[in-house]
């Protein structure tokens, strides 16, 4: 991994974040775009936040330096649709910062030059402070290094106007990353009671949202499909179940042919 903390320590330091306020993270990358401005997030000014950010930056560095993916199922799952998923970990960037807008603790985004970038929010991860935040930031980091490979593959279309083609591309790539931070962090029970309630929730909701023409309603449904809860959100869940299924019934194989096929009209499958 490349890593650029230098945001997160000046954070850490207290030092003036002003010149960075403009930089792409903030005013030209997937989010700004999403959001239609900039949007860079004023963290907290207090010393005990920055001592918090501290506690945060310590452990997602000791993860970052040490990073294999966690769990013999996700293993299986990187190793079986993207083999040379280690020289991919060796050339991303992943960047330590501040100021993105909750609840973005994590996510992926696209540099003006077209490299992919992991950011890490290390304000917006002090919520796991006292819980086991390096077993889940090991979780978290094998669902965003999935979705890099997966956008490597099939790039997503960030700034499509096609309401379809997002429900195909969320559930298609939420549903994969998921499925490996599942794998990853649980020792998954597909069957479970709780995971078949989940699955007809999120196929019902699913199947609603390809349903609805209203432009306003649409925008809801897409900002619900990988937000929210866990299992709320339902075009990730409802994309993570299928794969599931899938991957019991055919193995690998199946799951490489889903990958090779790609997002198109991948949500209606998902039904």
């Amino acid at each position: 991994m490349i890593l650029h903390d230098e945001l997160a320590k000046l954070y850490i330091e207290g030092g003036d974040l002003a010149p960075f306020r403009e930089t792409w993270y903030f005013a030209d990358s997937d989010l700004s775009r999403e959001y239609e401005k900039n949007v860079f997030t004023l963290p907290p000014a207090d010393r005990e936040g920055r001592e918090q950010a501290s506690q945060v930056y310590t452990s997602l560095l000791s993860v970052l330096q040490s990073f294999s993916v966690p769990g013999s199922s996700a293993a299986e799952l990187y190793d079986g649709l993207f083999p040379h998923w280690l020289e991919t970990l060796k050339r991303v960037s992943v960047d330590l910062i501040v100021g993105l807008p909750y609840p973005h603790d994590a996510v992926v985004c696209s540099a003006p030059d077209g490299k992919l970038h992991i950011l890490l929010d290390v304000v917006r991860w002090t919520y796991m402070l006292g819980y086991d935040l390096e077993g889940n930031a090991r979780g978290i980091l094998a669902h965003e290094l999935f979705h890099v490979l997966l956008r490597e593959r099939w790039p997503e279309e960030a700034e499509s106007s096609d309401y379809l083609s997002s429900l195909d591309h969320i559930t298609f790539h939420e549903g994969f990353a998921h499925m490996v931070q599942f794998c990853a962090m649980h020792t998954a029970d597909w069957h479970s009671e709780k995971l078949t309630q989940v699955g007809a929730d999120s196929r019902a909701k699913l199947a609603q949202a390809l349903a609805e023409t209203d432009p306003e309603k649409q925008k809801a449904y897409l900002s619900e499909a990988d937000r929210g809860c866990w299992y709320s959100k339902y075009a990730a869940m409802a994309g993570m179940l299928f794969l599931a299924d899938r991957w019991e019934d055919g193995g690998i194989p199946a799951l490489r042919a889903i990958l090779e096929t790609g997002p198109a009209g991948f949500a209606p499958r998902c039904l």
